[in-house]
């Protein structure tokens, strides 16, 4: 409660081989929100010492797959939902949670993972309009017009073709071919799987949360006993990936 009240929190990432339904969504909104805004944050960020060894999406490639949306700029509206459903989110028929949208005739509504309130994009044939909070309660707009928003992606790996590829070679290989044969389809049909972050060493060269930090200072409380589960953490992630 101290770290939410003094700073933002970065969740850490159960980095393991495990079952879809087992990974804390909520979790992976929040640590895309500090992904996407590491560099703007003037707070102390708080993490664990698995948070801070887990292995992330290079800075660049997460960048690259935000998606910045201008008033006044023409968009193509089925290509435009086509990369929100790649990125992440989740089509509904009224946006209620982060990481959901909505299309509505001229209306696109959007819950970005960091956003206190979802946005309410209105379109005038294929310009926008306007780009503006709403309540998801009432449904009913609020808040002053924007001039632009960079979407962030709605989970931590969105894979571009050379991932697809790399990943796929990499399946192709293994014994198991029902579960790569399942992996592939959700990758086809929505860019990345739950639990991409597994295989994040056969897809990427990872990076950590203090490269989304590069100026940081760090501080450490108690650092023998952190030391010490650092050191059973990076056993442990070694285990993990000498099976990849």
């Amino acid at each position: 409660e101290y770290a939410a009240a003094a700073g933002v929190l970065f969740p850490e990432n159960d980095y393991s081989i495990r079952a879809a339904q087992a990974k804390g969504r909520e979790e992976e909104l929040v640590r895309v929100k500090v992904m996407k805004n590491a560099g703007i944050i003037k707070k102390p960020v708080f993490l664990s010492i698995r948070a801070f060894l887990g292995k992330l999406v290079p800075k660049e490639k997460f960048d690259g797959t935000c998606l910045l949306i201008e008033a006044g700029k023409s968009y193509d509206g089925e290509f435009l939902m086509q990369e929100l459903a790649r990125n992440g989110y989740e089509r509904v028929g009224t946006v209620y949670s982060r990481g959901e949208f909505a299309r509505r005739g001229e209306i696109l509504d959007i819950y970005p993972p960091d956003s206190k309130m979802p946005l309410r994009v209105t379109f005038f044939d294929d310009e926008v309009e306007s780009i503006r909070t709403f309540d998801s309660e009432t449904q009913r707009s609020a808040g002053k017009p924007m001039e632009e928003y960079r979407l962030p992606p709605a989970r931590e790996v969105v894979l571009g073709e050379e991932e697809k590829e790399k990943l796929s070679a990499y399946l192709g290989k293994q014994e198991n071919k029902r579960l790569a044969d399942s992996i592939m389809a959700d990758v086809e049909e929505y860019g990345s799987f739950e639990n991409a972050d597994t295989f994040l060493p056969v897809m990427f060269t990872p990076a950590y949360i203090a490269d989304y930090f590069p100026d940081a200072i760090l501080m450490f409380d108690d650092f023998e006993r952190i030391y010490g589960e650092a050191k059973r953490i990076l056993t442990e992630f070694a285990d993990i990936a000498a099976h990849l």
